[in-house]
């Protein structure tokens, strides 16, 4: 997370990083677990300049989407077109899981690798959630993500000894 501030990619030009900060400490430790772990595989798959459908999960008790995804693999991630691309890239993706999940606010990450270096692009939308048939039917033929299953996630592990 080293020069976050730089790597913020909001759709009004905000480059409010206390305010993505502030949506995952508002997570309890089951949802930095899911956040966790959909990072981990979004790098390892960068990393690895590997394909992987983005991940993505919802919290109603902040009513926040949150979206994981590697870059595309072989897309330049550098330059002005690498930028643009990785910029509306995220933007779209994060978008579409808040469209998706009927969120209020979506935070979504972007991973991307750079030779021997990865980029974490991140992104905050905050706005009402509203219908919107255009997207709804490019979703409907085009869906990017997973499908998405609801489940429990306790917070603490117990062991049986």
């Amino acid at each position: 997370m080293n020069r976050l501030a730089d790597h913020i990619q909001n759709p009004n030009d905000s480059d409010d990083y206390a305010r993505i900060l502030l949506e995952f400490t508002k997570l309890p430790r089951s949802a930095w677990r899911a956040a966790k772990e959909r990072l981990d595989l979004s790098l390892n798959a960068a990393r690895h300049g590997k394909f992987e459908r983005p991940y993505r999960f919802y919290f109603p008790a902040t009513d926040c989407s949150f979206m994981f995804s590697p870059f595309i693999p072989g897309k330049p991630t550098t330059g002005p077109d690498g930028e643009q691309a990785r910029r509306i890239g995220l933007q779209n993706l994060t978008t579409a899981a808040k469209y998706l999940s009927k969120a209020r606010r979506s935070i979504g990450v972007l991973v991307s690798k750079d030779s021997e270096f990865l980029h974490l692009d991140w992104c905050l939308i905050d706005e009402a959630w509203q219908h919107d048939p255009v997207l709804e039917a490019h979703l409907a033929t085009n869906n990017p993500f997973r499908n998405v299953r609801e489940k429990r996630i306790d917070g603490y592990y117990f062991l049986n000894r």
